[in-house]
């Protein structure tokens, strides 16, 4: 349940799948108040200050929703299926499934992805994945 509200409130969790594969202005670290840019060293300081100084991310996160039977895993590819090609536009960061609170109730998997930028308002967003199922942007 904790981390099905983090999903919602925007806030990411790093995996050991994905540890390596972002930079805190691609998860939107910056407008969560997560990174300092006058104070302190760190590893990867000098790429963040210069995306932050001199340009834009070409990725970012984006919470949105997928009815699927399964919880995607880390990592996992998301293609554009409006393409008719399986070429990877983004991946999943993190993703839990909610409870229903009634049988009959069907509960839904959010998720937070990161995508290129230019592919945000695709409206043919799938997992590569047995079944492609759907992906649908909430914000």
């Amino acid at each position: 349940q904790w981390r099905y509200l983090d999903i919602l409130a925007g806030m990411p969790w790093l995996t050991t799948e994905t540890s390596e594969e972002f930079i805190p202005q691609m998860l939107n670290l910056d407008i969560l108040g997560g990174i300092s840019f006058n104070k302190g060293c760190y590893t990867g300081q000098e790429i963040v200050a210069r995306t932050h100084y001199l340009g834009k991310t070409k990725r970012t996160m984006f919470l949105a929703e997928c009815d699927t039977p399964s919880t995607p895993l880390p990592n996992s590819i998301i293609i554009d299926d409006g393409t008719g090609t399986e070429h990877a536009i983004g991946k999943v960061l993190l993703a839990q499934r909610s409870h229903a609170e009634h049988e009959n109730e069907k509960s839904s998997c959010k998720l937070l992805i990161v995508l290129q930028v230019s592919d945000s308002d695709t409206y043919s967003l799938k997992l590569k994945d047995d079944n492609h199922n759907k992906i649908t942007l909430l914000t």
